[in-house]
């Protein structure tokens, strides 16, 4: 098992322009969580950092087989730590 620091984190994101919680998800691991990079898959909006790393999915069906889809991405990109923690736009790091 790695470190935390050692791991990236992976976000699974859906194709919209307006997330605010995206926003305030990413600044609570930025300040909360030791992490060695930040992953969207499937989605960057525009306001996003260049810093965070991007792997592009088609985002072309229904919901679930979107995620499905990024999850399978994420997996498979070698640039990814093999051991990542997974959020969502909506889980937010407190301490």
């Amino acid at each position: 098992m790695t470190a935390p620091a050692d791991r990236d984190v992976v976000y699974i994101v859906k194709a919209s322009e307006n997330n605010p919680e995206l926003a305030h998800s990413l600044r609570s691991v930025a300040a909360n969580l030791p992490h060695r990079r930040v992953w969207l898959v499937g989605y960057r909006p525009r306001w996003v950092s260049a810093d965070v790393g991007y792997v592009s999915t088609i985002q072309h069906g229904p919901k679930h087989a979107n995620t499905w889809h990024n999850w399978v991405a994420a997996a498979r990109c070698a640039d990814i730590s093999d051991e990542f923690v997974l959020f969502n736009d909506d889980f937010f790091v407190t301490k």
